[in-house]
């Protein structure tokens, strides 16, 4: 497939050999937002640790990566939170890579995946000040139904979509 910059590139489930360079993208796009919310995340996440454990090999869940070139810049995961549930997360895309489409492209492969693990509905949570984010979310169908003070004046805002 091709994004909005002409580059060709792929989605697909992520390798064991790949989870380090994954947490790396994540986090490099974290680096690009507000020093606040990157402070807050600094130290990995259990998940991000061990993706296989945390994702592969979970029932109902996917940690997807997105490639150009052979080189991860894009993931994206869902998991599990009960049979008609799933919960998107882990979405990022390296920033010279961003607003090309890349993360559009990855949610809506995220909600194929949800589709055929036969997920009614689809939950995430953005931080209020991820403002492209949150646009792309809101263009894609998900409405927000719940906002949270997480405290130093940052919001967790809480979307869902229902799914066909």
């Amino acid at each position: 497939m091709k994004n909005n910059s002409g580059h060709s590139w792929t989605i697909r489930e992520i390798r064991p050999d790949e989870e380090r360079t994954a947490r790396e993208v994540f986090y490099a796009a974290l680096d690009n937002v507000h020093a606040s919310l990157k402070n807050k995340h600094q130290a990995p996440g259990a998940d991000l640790l061990d993706i296989q454990e945390s994702y592969t090999n979970q029932p109902g869940c996917v940690f997807l990566v997105g490639l150009v070139d052979n080189r991860i810049i894009a993931t994206g995961a869902l998991t599990r939170l009960n049979d008609r549930q799933a919960k998107l997360r882990r979405m990022s895309v390296l920033p010279e890579y961003q607003g090309n489409g890349c993360g559009r492209a990855m949610l809506a492969r995220l909600e194929e995946v949800a589709h055929e693990f036969s997920y009614a509905e689809i939950i995430l949570d953005t931080a209020g000040l991820l403002t492209a984010a949150i646009e792309m979310y809101t263009r894609a169908g998900y409405a927000e139904f719940q906002r949270e003070d997480v405290g130093d004046g940052m919001q967790l805002i809480y979307f869902r979509k229902k799914l066909g």
